[in-house]
């Protein structure tokens, strides 16, 4: 009898743990606009150095189409087509004021914009051992900052990449940037690269469709 309850003491721990985990709230910012069945399409757009736009045949058909608990917290798949320009698919959380990837790494903020959100680097290895090639430091910036695209005007947030390079390797004069644009209400609708040749590689949002 004393096995049979502390088996049942057991069965009660375990659902309620299980229970906490999965009911820990998600409060939303309203810039991810996490929510399965939404999408998003992006045509691809290249500058050249002397500023001369191409707009290329290739789109990124982005959507929502999964739900995964991971550590407590529910997560939604993020499935792209363009495999070539991203991952093919990607997992995040919406956490109150902040956007966060599979692996805890913040990704987005609508109201921190004095800290470094997100680090990350390069390294090779070479004659003299293992170097850092390259630091990329992520911040919020460029608060309501008007983004034209395709699909419309929109006031932005950008979360901005700064990538800072070791001079061993490279020797450069342009700011090499990453920018992501979000729209409250419409999510992503704009990502901007710049390279070491003064180039670009836009991705500008056609169309959407979000609840």
């Amino acid at each position: 009898m004393r096995n049979f309850y502390l088996l049942l003491l057991m069965i009660i721990v375990l659902f309620s743990s299980c229970e906490k985990n999965d009911s820990k709230p998600e409060n939303g910012n309203g810039y991810a606009m996490l929510k399965t069945g939404n999408y998003w399409i992006y045509n691809l757009t290249k500058i050249d150095s002397l500023g001369v736009e191409t707009i290329t045949e290739n789109y990124d058909s982005t959507y929502i189409n999964g739900e995964i608990v991971i550590r407590g917290y529910k997560y939604f798949k993020m499935q792209h087509s363009y495999w070539s320009l991203i991952t093919p698919s990607e997992w995040f959380r919406d956490s109150s004021d902040y956007l966060v990837n599979s692996v805890g790494d913040i990704v987005f903020s609508s109201k921190n914009f004095n800290d470094t959100l997100h680090k990350s680097f390069n390294i090779a290895i070479g004659l003299n051992g293992i170097d850092t090639t390259y630091t990329c430091y992520y911040m919020m910036a460029d608060k309501d900052l008007l983004t034209t695209v395709p699909a419309g005007n929109f006031s932005t947030l950008n979360y901005k990449g700064t990538y800072v390079v070791n001079e061993r390797y490279i020797d450069y004069n342009s700011p090499l940037t990453s920018n992501y644009y979000y729209a409250k209400g419409v999510g992503l609708v704009c990502v901007k690269n710049t390279y070491m040749d003064g180039s670009q590689m836009l991705k500008k949002l056609v169309r959407y469709k979000v609840n």
